[in-house]
């Protein structure tokens, strides 16, 4: 049920497969560890050509499927207990929704 939900956010374009392998984004976490800065996902895969994607499906390359934040902007939202919040989209990150094992994250999982 819940890869279905995430499958039709990939078809709205508020989605995609990520085919990034652990040991990249091992080594992105300790680039970004050494040059001092947050870790999070670089989008590397965020806007691969359909074909490629098609290709990776296919061949049967493990993925996960993130949430595509919106690059630019603010995101807000109110909060019980501090009122209106505002976040710049350059500051979050594109969420795992669907895990490699097919099942998703509590924060997908919990609003479906």
């Amino acid at each position: 049920m819940f890869k279905q939900y995430a499958e039709q956010l990939v078809k709205a374009g508020k989605a995609y497969y990520c085919f990034c392998t652990e040991e990249r984004l091992n080594d992105l976490h300790e680039q970004q560890k050494a040059n001092g800065e947050m870790s999070h996902y670089d989008g590397h895969c965020r806007d691969l050509p359909q074909e490629e994607i098609n290709a990776k499906l296919a061949a049967g390359v493990p993925y996960v499927i993130r949430q595509k934040i919106p690059a630019e902007g603010v995101t807000g939202f109110d909060d019980v207990v501090y009122g209106h919040i505002e976040v710049n989209n350059s500051e979050l990150d594109d969420q795992i929704l669907i895990k490699t094992d097919g099942m998703p994250t509590y924060n997908f999982a919990n609003v479906v």
